[in-house]
C-alpha cells in the first residue's frame, strides 16, 4: 500500500463488515493509514514502514494479535473499539479474542489509544523512547496474562497480572498503584527505577537481578529528559510493598544498591541472595522461608534476621553484623535441616547458636567461629535429650547426621521386630506339635462289651444301704456280680421309660474309677421295640446267666 486510496479498493472488501480476516500485513510508505469497516480478525502486523506515523482501526472490535515493529516514525496506534472477549466471524467459525499487543523498535512512539479495552492477554513494550508514557491509553486495563516492558508504564487500573517482567533504568517509572496480585515477577536493572504498587502478594517466583540488556540503536536519541530534581533515590531498589512470595525468591548480581524488602514476611520456596556487591538488604519482617542461602555478597553485610522463626535450612557466608551480639536469630523456633554459618569476620561467636541447637531449635549445626572460651569451633552434632548425646567440643567435632540417626533407629526397630517374630514362630510351632501329639493318643476308656460277648469282665454294682455302697461277691469265678435293684428308687417319668430288670450286669471298671451311681432306668424307643417284650427277654437272659 502506498496511500489511503489503496485501502478503498475492492480487494479488501472480503475482509470488511461481518467477514473477519486471518492475517493483515502492512508495509507502506504512507504517512498515515485508516482501516474502516474492519470489525475483527486474527493478526495485524505492521513492519518495514519507515514513514508511517499514525495507524487507525476505528471499527475494529475483536483482535487476537497486534504486532508493531521497525516503524521508527510511528507515533500513535488507535483502536477505540477494541474489546476483551469480543467475537468475530472468520468464516465459517466464530472466535472470541482477548488481544495481545507488541510494540518494538518504534523510537518515536508516543502511545496507544485503547479506551474500550479492560483486559489484555499479553503486552510487550521494548525499545521505545525512554521516559515516554506510551501506555496512557491503557488506563482501564484491570488484568493481563503477561506484561513485559523496558520503559515507563502507567496502568492505574491494573489489579492482577500472571507474569510481570520489568527492565528498568535510572528515572524509569512504573505507575501501577492498584496492582496487588502477581504470579511471577522479574525485575531487572531496577536500580534507580521507581515502582509504585499496592501491597502485593506474589503467588509464584520473584527475581531481582541485573543484566547487560541490549538497547536499540539510537534508542536515546528521542529520550525525554529526566525530571529535575529526580523523585527517585538512584541508590535504592524499593520493593517494600511485596509481602509474600509463594515460590522461590532470587536476588543476585546487584551492585551498589539499598534493597528494601522490609515488608516481606514469608517465602514459600527457597530464598537465595548471592553474588551481590556493596549492597544492603532489609529483611527485618521475614518470619518464614524454605531454604535460606545468603552467600558470597562482597562488601555487603548479611541482613539481620531478627524475626525469622522457621526455615528448612540456613546457610550464611559473608560478613555478619556482630554489633547486637552473637544472637543473630533471636526469634528462631525450629530449623528442620542444617544451619551453616561461615563468617568472614573473625569476631563472630557461635555460643548462642550452640545453645539453640542443644535446645532442639536447630536440627544440625555447622558453625565456624568462637565460643565463650574464644577457641575456634565447628559443631555438627544433632540435638538430643539423652545424657549420652554428643556435645560440641572446643577442638572441633562431628556428630551423626539426621540420615545416620534415622538409619540407626530403623535398624534397631527392625531387629526388635525380627526377634519378637522369631520367638512367636517357635512358641506357636511347639504348641501345635503338642496338640498334634495329644490328638494321636487312643481314648483312655474301654468300650462296653457288645451283645453276645459274655467273656467280657464286669464289675458289680455297689449296694447302697443307708447311703453306703457295698460291693457284692463274685459269681462263677468271672468277676461277675449281681446287684438287686431297689425298686423304691424307680421314679415315674413322663415319656417312654420302663423298668427292665431287677438285676443288671455292669462291665468291670478300673479301680481308680469306681462306680458311684448307676441309673436303674433305661430309655427304650417305643416305636421300634415294645417295652414289655424287650424287658422279658432281657430278664430271661439274666436269669439263665445267673444259673
Amino acid at each position: 500500500m502506498s496511500c489511503q486510496e489503496d485501502i478503498r479498493d475492492d480487494a479488501l472488501a472480503p475482509c470488511t463488515q461481518d467477514q473477519g480476516f486471518n492475517q493483515l500485513t502492512i508495509k507502506t510508505d504512507a504517512g498515515g493509514l485508516g482501516f474502516t469497516n474492519f470489525t475483527g480478525g486474527f493478526n495485524i502486523s505492521i513492519s518495514s514502514s519507515p514513514g508511517l506515523q499514525v495507524l487507525s482501526f476505528p471499527d475494529l472490535e475483536a483482535l487476537q494479535n497486534l504486532h508493531v515493529t521497525d516503524v521508527p516514525s510511528l507515533t500513535q496506534v488507535s483502536l477505540p473499539e477494541l474489546r476483551a472477549n469480543a467475537e468475530t466471524l472468520v468464516y465459517p467459525v466464530t472466535y472470541t479474542f482477548t488481544p495481545s499487543i507488541t510494540i518494538s523498535n518504534a523510537l518515536q512512539f508516543g502511545g496507544l489509544s485503547l479506551p474500550s479495552l479492560t483486559e489484555l492477554a499479553d503486552l510487550v513494550i521494548r525499545h521505545v523512547p525512554r521516559r515516554q508514557t506510551i501506555s496512557g491509553g491503557l488506563g482501564d486495563i484491570t488484568s493481563a496474562n503477561s506484561i513485559t516492558s523496558d520503559n515507563v508504564l502507567s496502568l492505574p487500573g491494573l489489579k492482577s497480572v500472571a507474569t510481570l517482567r520489568l527492565t528498568g533504568y535510572e528515572d524509569c517509572g512504573y505507575f501501577l498503584p492498584n496492582l496487588s496480585d502477581v504470579g511471577d515477577f522479574t525485575f531487572t536493572n531496577a536500580l534507580g527505577s521507581n515502582l509504585e504498587t499496592a501491597t502485593m502478594a506474589i503467588d509464584g517466583s520473584f527475581t531481582l537481578d541485573t543484566s547487560s540488556y541490549p538497547r536499540a540503536k539510537n534508542e536515546s536519541t528521542f529520550d525525554f529528559p529526566p525530571s529535575s530534581p529526580s523523585p527517585v533515590d538512584t541508590n535504592a531498589i524499593d520493593v517494600r510493598n511485596i509481602t509474600s512470595i509463594g515460590a522461590n525468591a532470587t536476588i543476585h548480581s546487584n551492585a551498589n544498591a539499598q534493597i528494601n524488602l522490609s515488608g516481606l514476611t514469608t517465602v514459600g520456596g527457597a530464598l537465595s541472595i548471592t553474588n551481590n556487591t556493596n549492597c544492603s538488604i532489609d529483611l527485618t519482617k521475614l518470619s518464614q522461608t524454605g531454604a535460606l542461602s545468603i552467600v558470597d555478597n562482597v562488601d555487603s553485610s548479611i541482613p539481620r534476621l531478627f524475626n525469622l522463626e522457621r526455615a528448612d535450612s540456613i546457610h550464611l557466608r559473608g560478613n555478619i553484623d556482630t554489633s547486637s551480639g552473637p544472637n543473630i536469630l533471636p526469634s528462631l523456633t525450629f530449623v528442620s535441616g542444617t544451619v551453616t554459618i561461615e563468617p568472614w569476620n573473625t569476631d563472630f561467636n557461635c555460643s548462642r547458636l550452640i545453645s539453640q541447637q542443644q535446645q532442639g531449635l536447630i536440627n544440625n549445626l555447622h558453625c565456624n567461629g568462637t565460643t565463650d572460651e574464644t577457641s575456634t569451633t565447628t559443631t555438627t552434632s544433632p540435638p538430643s535429650q539423652s545424657s549420652s548425646s554428643l556435645q560440641p567440643s572446643s577442638g572441633g567435632g562431628s556428630g551423626l547426621s539426621t540420615g545416620a540417626s534415622a538409619g540407626i533407629g530403623v535398624g534397631v526397630s527392625l531387629a526388635v521386630v525380627g526377634g519378637l517374630g522369631a520367638w512367636l514362630f517357635i512358641y506357636f510351632r511347639r504348641r501345635f506339635a503338642a496338640l498334634e501329639a495329644r490328638r494321636s493318643e487312643p481314648p483312655p476308656s474301654p468300650s462296653p462289651p457288645a451283645q453276645g460277648h459274655e467273656d467280657a469282665p464286669v464289675w458289680p454294682l455297689p449296694n447302697y444301704t443307708n447311703g453306703i455302697s457295698h460291693l457284692g461277691g463274685e459269681r462263677g469265678g468271672r468277676g461277675e456280680s449281681i446287684q438287686e435293684a431297689d425298686t423304691s428308687l424307680t421314679q415315674e417319668k413322663d415319656g417312654p421309660y420302663i423298668q427292665t430288670s431287677q438285676e443288671l450286669y455292669v462291665p468291670a471298671l478300673p479301680a481308680e474309677m469306681p462306680v458311684t451311681h448307676v441309673s436303674h432306668e433305661m430309655y427304650v424307643p417305643p416305636a421300634e421295640l415294645p417295652a414289655v417284650s424287650r424287658g422279658r427277654k432281657h430278664l430271661a437272659g439274666a436269669t439263665t446267666a445267673s444259673n
